[in-house]
C-alpha cells in the first residue's frame, strides 16, 4: 500500500537505526518525548526502542485528549446526561474514562441516561434533527486534529436552527502543552527538564503546521521535529534529533512532509478560529492546570455552549488511589512503575485514562511490551571537573580576553546573573557588548542552574545586576561575582531604594561590590552617588539608579583584571521593608507621607491597602489639590482614569491599582478596577496622560502611560490628540512619549484581565494600527519622535511612523515582536521598518530579539540623532530642533517632498495592504491553535518565575552545545 508498506520496510528500518547508534556519542543520554499517543503506539507495537542504542531512550508524553481529560470533565459530562430530556454522545474510548467516583459515561448508560457512541460530529447534527423533542449533546473530546469537524458542526447547527444541539467543548492544544512540560514548577525546583527534544504529533501538524513549534524551539532550546506514525518515519525523526543535539541546535525539522506543511491547513484554521476561543485556563490530567490551553465557544454560538446551557462548574477531582496517570503524562514516570499495572487495572478493568484510551501510554505497554525486560539506562557521562578555590578575591586577568585598542581594557568574558532581564540589565548588556566585551546571561532559577551556568561560560566575571537573594558560595568562591546593590557603599538588605525613598533621603547611590558569605558587605570596587527625586522607586531604577549602575559598572570592569575591591568603613544591613512599615493611616498621613510609602513600592510591590471595599495595592501617585470637608481616605474625584483620594492635608492621585485577589491579579488603570465606583465620583481637573501645548510654531504632544503600555482607549485619545494637532496652526509636530518610557506598544495587563483576552488583543492592536496611520498620513507637518526613555515592541514602530527619530542616550530599544510568543507585530512595521534600514537589516533586527542602545540604533538608521543624556537635556535639544525646522525657508519644500513620497510609497503598495496582511497574521496568534502569544503575555504580566534562560540570550549554553 502506497505511504504505508515503504515506511514499514525491515531493512530500511535497520539501517536507520544502525545510523542512528553511529551518530550517538559516547557517553551522552539522549531523552525524546514523543508527545502523540500514535508514536507511543508505534514504538510499542514495532519493538523500535530494542532497535535504539541503550543511551537514546523515549519518553511517553501526555498521548492523547483521552488520556489528558481530567476526572472532574468526565463527571460534568456524566451529570449533563443524567439530566432528564437529554442525550449525550461522545466518541468510543470516553464512554471508558472514569471519573472521580470511577463512575464512567458506560455505566451512567447502564442506569439509564441516554449515552450514545459516535463517529463524527455531524452524526450528532443528524441526531438533533431527528428528535426534536431532546437536548442533543457532543461531549467533544480532541487536539487540534478534531476541532475543525466541531467547529463545523455547529456552525451548521445554528445554519440550519437546531436549537437543541450543543457542545461541551473540552478541545486542547498541543503547543500550550509542550510548554508547560518544559515550563513547570517542578522544572523551576530542578533547574533542569529531563528531556533533550520531541517529536512532534503529525496528525495535529497537518492541521496546525510546524510554525507554532518554533517559539518554544527557540525559546526553550529544545528541537522538534514532526513525525509520521510508520516505523521509518519514527525513526527518521530519531535520527534527525540525535543529529540536532550533537550540533548544539534546537530547530523545528518536519520528517512528515508528506502531509504537513510549515503553514498548516489555513481553511481549518480559519473555522476553528472562527467558532471557538481560548479559554483563560484548562486543567489537563496530570498536568494541572495549564494556561490557554482549552478552547470554548465564543460568545457568537452561546446558544450551542452545553456549559453555558446548563450552568456547569467543573471541580477539580483527585485520582483514583494508586494510579500514576499524572506522572506518566508528564514523563515523572513510566508504565512499568505502576504498581496496578496488568493487575487491578487493565484495558478490560482501566483505572486511569492512559489504559482506557486506544493511544494511551499504558494501553500500548500492556498489549506490546509489559513482558518484554526493562532496558537499563546507561551512566551519565562524567560532569566537568571540579573548578578550583579562588585563594583570595583578587580579580584575576582574563585568559581568553583580547585587546580591543591602544589604551584600552582587555575584552572580557562576563556572565550576567540575573532575576530577569529588565531594564537595568538590558542596558548594562548593551553597555558592555558596545564596549567589545563579550556577555552572555543566565536567569537565575536556582542554586545548580548558577553553578551550571558558570562552569559552561567560563567566564572571567559574573555579573549580578539583579538579584532578589545571595549568590550561592559554590559560585562566588569559583569565580569573581561582583553585585550592583541600589545603596551607598556599607548600606545592606533587600529594600534599600525602598527604605531610602520612604525615610526622605535627599542623596543615595549605587554600589557594585564583590559577592560574599555576608549579603552587601563584600569588598566595593565602585560607587556612585546621586540626588534622590521626588518620584517613585520604579521611575529612580529606571533613570538615576541605571545610569550610575553604568558608569560604577563600567569603572568596576575597567579595573577587575588587575584590581581589587576595598572594604566599606561601616556596614549597615536592614531586613526587607514589610508592608506593616507602608501601611496608610489615611486619618492622620499627610499628603508627603502617602506619597513617600507609595512610592517606596512604586513599581513592585505596591501599597496594600483598601478602597471602595477591595483589598488592592497602590501604585502610580501623584499629588492632588484638598478638598475642603472631604473625609481622609475618602474618594473624592476622577480624571482621565485616575482618582483622587483625600488625605489628612490634602489629596493624591491613584493612577493604577492592582487587586489582590483576583486572578489574573495585574496592573490596572484605576478607573478599570474600580468600575461603576470609580465612574460615579465627579470629574476634577488632575493629571493627563495626554498633554498638548504649543509654542513658537510647533506642538508638542506628551503621553506618559504607566509603564509605556497603551490600552485600546488610551490609543483612541492618543489618535484623537494626533488629529487635533494636525488641525493646530503649526507645522512641526513633537510627541514626546513620557519622562520614563516612548511606549512599549500594546496594554498587556488590560488584555490580560479582559473577559476576552483575544477579542482584547484584537482591539487594541487595532487601535494601535490607527494611530499610526493618523502619523503616517500626517503630510501637513514635520513629525518628530523624541524618545526621553525605553520603548519596545509597537511602541519602536510607533516611533518610525514620525518623520524623523531622536533619543537621548541611555534608551534603550527592543525593535521586535519575538519575545511575546510567535506574535508576528503590526503598527505598519513591514512598511516603516524596511523603509528605514532595508529589507535585509529589517530581517536582522526584529529575529535577533536582542536590546540595542542609541549607538547602535544610529548606525543601523533607526534613529537620527542623539540629543543629550536626560530627559531634561533632550526636550531641551527638541525643542530647539524643532524651532530651527519652522523658522528654516526649507521647510515647504520637506513638507512637499513628504506628501510626494507618501503619494509614490501608496501607489506601490497601500498602507492598507500592509495592515490586512499584518493584522491576518495577528488574528491566527489571537485566536488560532497558536496560544504561544497568550501563554507568553500570561507568564509576562503575571510574573510568573522563569524556569530556564532563553537562548539567544544563554550564548554560553549555545556555545557548549555547538562544541
Amino acid at each position: 500500500m502506497k505511504y504505508v508498506d515503504e515506511y514499514r520496510d525491515g531493512a530500511l528500518c535497520r539501517a536507520l537505526a544502525a545510523g542512528i547508534a553511529a551518530d550517538v556519542e559516547p557517553g551522552r543520554r539522549y531523552r525524546f518525548m514523543e508527545f502523540c499517543g500514535g508514536h507511543t503506539h508505534a514504538i510499542a507495537r514495532y519493538g523500535l526502542e530494542e532497535l535504539l542504542p541503550p543511551n537514546v531512550r523515549m519518553v511517553h508524553g501526555p498521548g492523547c485528549p483521552v488520556c489528558v481529560l481530567p476526572a472532574g470533565r468526565v463527571d460534568a459530562a456524566i451529570a449533563v446526561a443524567r439530566q432528564p430530556g437529554v442525550t449525550l454522545v461522545s466518541y468510543g474510548d470516553m464512554l471508558r474514562v472514569p471519573g472521580a467516583r470511577r463512575l464512567s459515561l458506560l455505566q451512567a448508560r447502564s442506569e439509564g441516561c441516554d449515552v450514545r457512541v459516535l463517529y463524527a460530529p455531524a452524526d450528532a447534527l443528524e441526531l438533533a434533527a431527528m428528535h426534536p423533542d431532546r437536548q442533543l449533546v457532543f461531549f467533544a473530546v480532541g487536539f487540534e486534529t478534531t476541532t475543525p469537524p466541531t467547529a463545523l458542526a455547529v456552525k451548521a447547527a445554528q445554519a440550519r436552527g437546531l436549537r437543541n444541539f450543543s457542545v461541551l467543548s473540552n478541545h486542547v492544544l498541543t503547543p500550550a502543552a509542550i510548554a508547560h512540560i518544559l515550563d513547570s514548577p517542578e522544572v523551576r525546583e530542578l533547574g533542569t527538564v529531563r528531556l533533550d527534544g520531541f517529536l512532534g504529533p503529525s496528525h495535529v501538524s497537518a492541521v496546525i503546521g510546524s510554525q507554532p513549534y518554533e517559539y518554544f524551539a527557540e525559546e526553550y532550546g529544545k528541537p522538534v521535529v514532526v513525525a509520521g506514525f510508520e516505523p521509518v518515519d519514527v525513526l527518521e525523526a530519531v535520527r534527525m534529533l540525535v543529529r540536532q543535539v550533537n550540533e548544539g541546535r534546537a530547530e523545528v525539522e518536519n520528517q512528515y512532509r508528506r502531509a504537513v506543511t510549515r503553514a498548516g491547513n489555513h481553511a481549518a484554521q480559519a473555522l476553528v478560529a472562527d467558532v471557538f476561543e481560548l479559554r483563560r485556563s484548562f486543567e489537563w490530567r496530570g498536568l494541572g492546570v495549564v494556561p490557554y490551553s482549552g478552547l470554548r465557544l465564543k460568545a457568537a454560538y452561546a446558544d450551542h455552549d452545553a456549559e453555558r446551557r446548563f450552568e456547569l462548574a467543573v471541580a477539580p477531582a483527585p485520582e483514583a488511589k494508586g494510579c500514576l496517570c499524572g506522572s506518566i503524562l508528564r514523563a515523572a514516570k513510566e508504565p512499568a512503575d505502576c504498581p496496578l499495572l496488568g493487575k487491578a487495572c487493565t484495558p478490560e478493568t482501566p483505572v486511569g485514562s492512559c489504559m482506557v484510551a486506544h493511544e494511551g501510554a499504558c494501553a500500548a505497554y500492556y498489549r506490546y511490551g509489559r513482558l518484554r525486560p526493562r532496558r537499563p539506562e546507561p551512566p551519565a557521562a562524567p560532569s566537568l571537573p571540579a573548578p578550583p578555590v579562588r585563594a583570595q578575591c583578587v580579580g584575576r586577568r582574563p585568559a581568553a580576553g583580547r585587546a580591543v585598542g591602544e589604551g584600552t581594557p582587555r575584552a572580557l568574558r562576563v556572565l550576567m546573573l540575573a532575576q530577569s532581564f529588565n531594564s537595568l540589565t538590558q542596558r548594562l548588556f548593551v553597555e558592555l557588548r558596545a564596549r567589545g566585551h563579550e556577555v552572555s546571561v543566565e536567569l537565575d532559577v536556582n542554586d545548580a542552574v548558577a553553578l551550571e551556568a558558570v562552569e559552561l561560560a567560563e567566564p572571567d566575571l559574573v555579573l549580578a545586576p539583579f538579584l532578589r537573594r545571595a549568590i550561592s558560595a559554590p559560585v562566588w568562591r569559583r569565580q569573581p561575582c561582583l553585585v550592583v546593590h541600589p545603596g551607598p557603599p556599607g548600606d545592606g538588605g533587600a529594600s534599600a531604594l525602598d527604605r531610602a525613598i520612604l525615610e526622605g533621603a535627599r542623596e543615595w547611590g549605587v554600589t557594585v561590590l564583590e559577592a560574599e558569605a555576608a549579603l552587601d558587605a563584600g569588598p566595593v570596587w565602585a560607587s556612585r552617588s546621586f540626588a534622590l527625586r521626588d518620584a517613585s522607586k520604579g521611575s529612580l531604577y529606571r533613570r538615576e539608579v541605571t545610569e550610575a549602575a553604568v558608569e560604577a559598572v563600567l569603572e568596576a570592569v575597567a579595573r577587575f583584571p588587575a584590581g581589587r575591591g576595598e572594604r566599606p568603613a561601616a556596614l549597615r544591613f536592614r531586613p526587607p521593608l514589610r508592608q506593616a512599615e507602608r501601611a496608610i493611616d489615611w486619618s492622620r498621613d499627610d499628603t508627603a507621607t502617602v506619597l513617600r510609602k507609595i512610592r517606596s513600592a512604586d513599581g513592585q510591590p505596591g501599597v496594600l491597602d483598601a478602597l471602595a471595599g477591595e483589598a488592592v495595592y497602590l501604585y502610580d501617585a501623584t499629588p492632588g489639590v484638598g478638598c475642603p470637608g472631604a473625609a481622609p481616605g475618602a474618594l473624592v474625584g476622577r480624571s482621565s482614569e485616575a482618582v483622587c483620594r483625600a488625605t489628612a492635608d490634602g489629596a493624591v492621585w491613584l493612577g493604577t491599582l492592582r487587586r489582590r485577589d483576583a486572578r489574573p491579579s495585574v496592573k490596572l488603570p484605576a478607573l478599570a478596577v474600580l468600575g461603576a465606583t470609580g465612574l460615579r465620583l465627579p470629574e476634577l481637573p488632575g493629571p493627563d496622560a495626554v498633554r498638548y501645548e504649543q509654542a513658537n510654531g510647533v506642538g508638542y504632544l506628551s503621553f506618559a502611560f504607566c509603564n509605556g503600555a497603551m490600552s485600546t482607549a488610551q490609543c483612541r485619545r492618543l489618535t484623537d490628540a494626533v488629529a487635533a494637532a494636525r488641525a493646530c496652526a503649526t507645522r512641526v509636530l513633537v510627541l514626546l512619549g513620557g519622562p520614563d518610557f516612548w511606549s512599549n506598544g500594546i496594554h498587556l495587563g488590560v488584555i490580560e484581565a479582559a473577559p476576552s483576552p483575544a477579542d482584547e488583543s484584537w482591539r487594541n492592536i487595532v487601535a494601535m494600527d490607527d494611530l499610526c496611520r493618523e502619523l503616517v498620513t500626517t503630510t501637513s507637518h514635520v513629525v518628530v519622535a523624541a524618545l526621553q526613555g525605553n520603548a519596545a515592541a509597537g511602541g519602536v514602530f510607533l516611533a518610525l511612523a514620525a518623520d524623523r527619530v531622536v533619543a537621548r542616550a541611555g534608551v534603550v530599544l527592543n525593535p521586535h515582536y519575538r519575545g511575546m510568543g510567535n506574535l508576528y507585530g503590526s503598527e505598519y512595521w513591514t512598511y516603516l521598518l524596511p523603509r528605514r534600514v532595508g529589507a535585509e537589516r529589517a530581517r536582522v533586527v526584529t529575529e535577533a530579539r536582542l536590546p540595542m542602545g542609541v549607538a547602535e540604533a544610529l548606525d543601523l538608521g533607526l534613529v537620527d540623532a542623539c540629543l543629550g543624556r536626560t530627559p531634561e537635556e533632550l526636550r531641551r535639544a527638541v525643542r530647539r530642533l524643532a524651532e530651527d525646522l519652522v523658522a528654516s525657508p526649507e521647510l515647504d519644500r520637506l513638507l512637499a517632498d513628504k506628501r510626494a513620497r507618501r503619494a509614490a510609497d501608496e501607489a506601490d503598495k497601500p498602507l492598507e495592504r500592509y495592515r490586512q496582511e499584518e493584522l491576518a497574521r495577528m488574528h491566527r496568534s489571537f485566536y488560532g491553535f497558536d496560544s504561544a502569544y497568550h501563554v507568553a503575555r500570561h507568564a509576562f504580566v503575571c510574573k510568573v518565575p522563569k524556569a530556564r534562560t532563553p537562548r539567544y540570550l544563554a550564548t554560553h549554553r549555545q556555545r557548549r552545545a555547538a562544541q
